[in-house]
């Protein structure tokens, strides 16, 4: 057990974070995303200061769980696609509570969320929203 956990432990110090894989573009953020956009899960606020609501229930005003923090478009990235929207929201008590990325795709009214990295809208690898 020594020499494995020991080799586990070597194998942990030599590998190299890379703490710079994305630049993000700075606020006012002008995207077709931004506004109110609901599901049949929740829904999800983007404003062009780069604040964000989201939560679960048929409406905001009658929220069961509702997170807010900031969205990050990204514009140059070693491992994420152009483009694609890093969410970074905390719950009411200002813990963190989620963490994704998403492309954001809008098609004249609806708005497709599309997992990319980290959590899951709802458990949900795509979330389809209207406004």
């Amino acid at each position: 057990d020594y020499y494995a956990s020991r080799g586990l432990g070597d194998v942990y110090k030599r590998q190299v974070y890379d703490f710079s894989r994305y630049q993000a573009e700075d606020s006012p953020i002008s995207a077709d995303f931004l506004g109110q956009w609901e599901s049949e899960d929740g829904g999800v606020v983007f404003s062009s200061d780069g604040t964000m609501s989201l939560w679960s229930g048929s409406s905001m005003d009658q929220a069961t769980d509702q997170k807010s923090g900031t969205f990050y478009v990204i514009s140059n990235s070693t491992q994420y696609p152009a483009g694609a929207v890093l969410f970074e929201l905390t719950d009411d008590h200002d813990t963190p509570a989620f963490w994704g990325i998403f492309t954001l795709a809008v098609d004249g009214a609806t708005l497709t969320a599309t997992h990319v990295s980290g959590d899951l809208l709802w458990g949900k690898e795509t979330v389809l929203f209207t406004q």
